[in-house]
């Protein structure tokens, strides 16, 4: 699957991103080494990646939370402030490419909620065209 190569690869990225950054990404780090852990245990259920990741509630995005320790970093200089960015750019991509593959697997083009939120709205100045 095409999309996995991309996250395996982007979340190596963003590792090296983070590792670059300095030591305040040490949480963040070990966070998105859970989460590729957690992932690589889902897709690859055979392969042995160590002891089995827990399984995380429903409610939980680890993306988002990745997102946030790295947004709380304090760049102490411009080249901080560029990894700083481009982490959160790659976290973000990460997170659209896994409900990418989510809806793939479960023969769904976009997740439920974004259909039911993109459905047929009529704006009140296309309304007011079509009237006149």
């Amino acid at each position: 699957m095409h999309e996995v190569d991309e996250i395996v690869a982007s979340s190596a990225l963003l590792d090296r991103y983070l590792a670059a950054y300095g030591q305040d990404t040490q949480e963040a780090r070990k966070l998105l080494r859970n989460i590729v852990a957690r992932r690589s245990q889902i897709w690859w259920p055979s392969a042995d990646f160590g002891p089995p990741e827990p399984s995380l509630p429903s409610n939980r995005n680890e993306w988002v939370e990745l997102a946030q320790q790295v947004l709380h970093l304090m760049p102490r200089d411009d080249a901080q402030k560029w990894f700083q960015g481009r982490a959160l750019q790659l976290a973000n991509e990460l997170a659209l490419s896994k409900r990418l593959v989510i809806s793939q697997l479960l023969g769904n083009d976009l997740p439920m909620p974004l259909l039911k939120l993109s459905g047929p709205r009529q704006s009140s100045s296309a309304s007011a065209c079509s009237s006149r």
